[in-house]
Parts: C-alpha cells; sequence; structure tokens
C-alpha cells in the first residue's frame, strides 16, 4: 500500500521520491493565488489551477483502475474515485469563473517541475496535430490518452475474462444516459463500447439497427456521442464502435482526435475499407487512439495476418458469423479454432461478440477469450425497460466470474 501510495504522489507532482509534502511548483502557483491582482493575472492563475486539477484526476482515475484490479480494499477504491470526482467537478467550477477568452486559448502545456519554479505564465497556444514541436514530456492531453491506452491493456491483461457492455450513444437524454452508464459499470461491466449511430448498419441486427434510428432522430449524433464516450470513459476504459461512413464524413483525423479527446482508449471501424485502413490507423495513432480490428472468420492467413498487422487495442473475433443478436446456437469449437489462429498472428488480445446472448453462451466463450461483450440484450433492455440493462449486467458477469461480487463496485 505504502508502494501504491509513493507511485501516486510521484505521478502526481512529477516527483522521483514522495518526501515533499508540498512541491514547490504547486506552492508557487498557490501563493499566486492570493497574490495576483491583474484580472489578466488571476484568470491565467485560474486555469493554471484547473489544468492541474485536470492533470490530477486523470492520474488518479488510472491509480483508481488499478486499485480495483489489485483488490485492494474497498474504500481505497472509493477514496480515490471521490477524490477524481472533486478533482474534476473544482476545475470545472474554475473553468467557470475564469471562461477561456476568445483571443487566448484555456489550456497552456505543463511545464515540467524545475529546481527555481518560474512565476505563473499565461496560456501558451493550445498544440495542434503535428507533435514534433512539443516539449518531450508529455503534455496533459498526451498523460490523459496514455493513460486511456494503458487502462485498456492493463484490463485485458488480466488472467480473467473481463465483460465488455455495448452501448450506443444518444439513446436517451443525456442525464438518462449517464445515470444508464453509472448504473451498468456498477453491475459489473469491466469496459465500454459506445456504439457511434448509422443509419446503414449493416453488420448489425434489428435491435441495434432500431437503436441507431432512435439515435438518429434526436439529432447531434456527433456531440451526444462525444458526451457518452466522456462519461463512460471516466467509469470503464472505453471503445467506439462505428462504421466508415461517419469516419469519411468526419475526415478521419478530426474525428479521431475528438473521440481521443473525449477519453476513448480506441476506435474499432466494423467495415474499415482495405484502401482506407493505412491512412485511419495513421491518425488513430497519431491520435494515441488504438485500433482494435474486427476480423470475419472466413479470412485466410495472408489476410488475416494483414489485419493483424495494422491493429492494435485487442483483435475482435464474432462468435457468430451473423449479424448481431444472432440467436441461434454458437458453433463454439469453431469459434476456438479460429481464436488459436488469432493468437498465432498477433500478441494482441482477443474480443469476442456478436450471438453471444446468454449467460450460458458467455460462460463458454469466455476461456477462448479476453474479453466478452454483450450488445444487443442489455440493448434491447436500455430501449423498453432501462432498469434491466444493470440487472442483465450483474446476471452476464456473475457468468464470467461467479464469485465475483459487484456491489462494492466504484
Amino acid at each position: 500500500m505504502t508502494v501504491y501510495a509513493q507511485a501516486l504522489h510521484a505521478a502526481l507532482y512529477g516527483l522521483p521520491t514522495p518526501d515533499e509534502s508540498l512541491p514547490t511548483a504547486l506552492d508557487s502557483l498557490l501563493q499566486a493565488t492570493h497574490t495576483a491582482t491583474a484580472p489578466e493575472r488571476k484568470t491565467a492563475v485560474l486555469r493554471q489551477v484547473a489544468e492541474q486539477l485536470r492533470n490530477a484526476a486523470e492520474i488518479i482515475q488510472r491509480y483508481q483502475y488499478r486499485a480495483q484490479w489489485d483488490r485492494f480494499p474497498t474504500d481505497v477504491a472509493e477514496q480515490l474515485a471521490t477524490a477524481h470526482d472533486q478533482a474534476r467537478q473544482i476545475a470545472q467550477a474554475l473553468d467557470r469563473v475564469a471562461p477561456p477568452s476568445a483571443t487566448s486559448p484555456p489550456r497552456p502545456v505543463p511545464r515540467p517541475p524545475t529546481a527555481v519554479p518560474p512565476p505563473p505564465w499565461p496560456p501558451r497556444p493550445r498544440w495542434h496535430h503535428a507533435t514534433a514541436d512539443l516539449p518531450r514530456q508529455p503534455a496533459l492531453r498526451e498523460r490523459h490518452l496514455l493513460a486511456a491506452t494503458d487502462s485498456l491493456y492493463a484490463l485485458l491483461a488480466q488472467p480473467r475474462c473481463a465483460l465488455g457492455v455495448f452501448v450506443p450513444a444518444g439513446l436517451h437524454p443525456a442525464r438518462a444516459e449517464r445515470r444508464q452508464l453509472d448504473q451498468v459499470a456498477r453491475a459489473g461491466a469491466d469496459l465500454f463500447e459506445i456504439g457511434l449511430a448509422h443509419h446503414d448498419a449493416g453488420l448489425d441486427g434489428p435491435v441495434i439497427q432500431a437503436a441507431y434510428r432512435r439515435a438518429l432522430s434526436r439529432g447531434n449524433v456527433l456531440a451526444r456521442a462525444l458526451r457518452a464516450v466522456e462519461h463512460a470513459a471516466g467509469l470503464r476504459p472505453t471503445v467506439v464502435m462505428t462504421y466508415w461512413d461517419p469516419v469519411h464524413r468526419h475526415g478521419p483525423e478530426h474525428l479521431a482526435r475528438l473521440l481521443a479527446d473525449a477519453g476513448a482508449a480506441g476506435a474499432m471501424v466494423v467495415d474499415l475499407p482495405d484502401d482506407q485502413a493505412e491512412r485511419w490507423q495513421a491518425a488513430a495513432k497519431d491520435a494515441n487512439l488504438s485500433t482494435p480490428r474486427l476480423v470475419p472468420r472466413h479470412l485466410a492467413d495472408t489476410g488475416l495476418a494483414t489485419v493483424a498487422a495494422g491493429a492494435s487495442g485487442w483483435l475482435y473475433a464474432p462468435a457468430s458469423t451473423g449479424p448481431t443478436g444472432y440467436r441461434a446456437p454458437l458453433d463454439v469449437p469453431a469459434l476456438a479454432d479460429f481464436t488459436t489462429r488469432l493468437r498465432a498472428e498477433s500478441p494482441l488480445p482477443v474480443v469476442s461478440g456478436v450471438g453471444i446472448s446468454t449467460r450460458a453462451l458467455a460462460e463458454r466463450v469466455a476461456p477462448l477469450v479476453d474479453a466478452v461483450v454483450i450488445g444487443t440484450p442489455v440493448v434491447r433492455a436500455l430501449m423498453a425497460s432501462p432498469e434491466q440493462a444493470p440487472v442483465l449486467t450483474t446476471a452476464f458477469a456473475h457468468a464470467l466470474y461467479p464469485y465475483a461480487t459487484t456491489e462494492t463496485r466504484a
């Protein structure tokens, strides 16, 4: 526990050891909140305080995940969750007190602590897509993105099979959606897949297509999706599921950056065209976004190797060759053979979904993969009886690890 606390302290304050109770750079910043008199200087100081809090919140969240995975006492994870929420709330309050002006961007690129800390400085221009001119120490945004991808990697590296839950964004008003995500996370979800609604979801079955139509009818599809991703990513590692058409319309580089800024650890384009794969992978890599790939069963070994080589995050092995919502028996031996082929081609984790419609099927698939994703059963509940979604999640969670408890999840 002591080593854990020391690591958190060092990560928050950039110190090799936790010997200092208050780092000098932070102390200087706090003193400036009392000595600054000019309005523009007060604004700059408030923005920097908010930036430090956001930085701390992201690091605390990362350690919150680790505390859960390492089975620390419940109160440790709860305290970390409370600290994370309070830091974000105070940062948001400071943003309202010192809102960004039209002429100066809101967030400076943080500087590493120095022996003689400089006084507070006005914000520097926000980074652009090219990163060659940034400092070698990762800026806040980059640390935030690395934390997101690290949390996904750490989750899928666990010896047990994780439970992923697919939720289409924009199905309900924002407040209700946040509440539903909270409930599903507490009920046993280890990771979220957030679906970006699309009018031609050809790989999905009627339930998810109907959910997408409802989300599309509400309008502001991308904005709603980004809000859902931001909230989900504050709860569990989150990957966005999308078709190529929205990526093409918004621009791969632009959309990858938006999703990463919202907190996504990755984005899987389920129908990624072969001739666009290189561009999408480059855009995602530039945004520090992983690119899981859905791998069709029919691919020959050469095609499988090509897909695996361009993937990151995970390889998705559909449990069924049909669309989502498939409810017929699964050919589990065929799935086992396919996952064996995938593992021979790539060290990436293997995730499975599509057709895992019951607890019994989840229990049979779990030994073959690193995560099982459920979609249609939960989406059906969210469409008709949202209060049943966490109940279903708990049932699937217990199927994957019968002795797990979901009552104390943060």
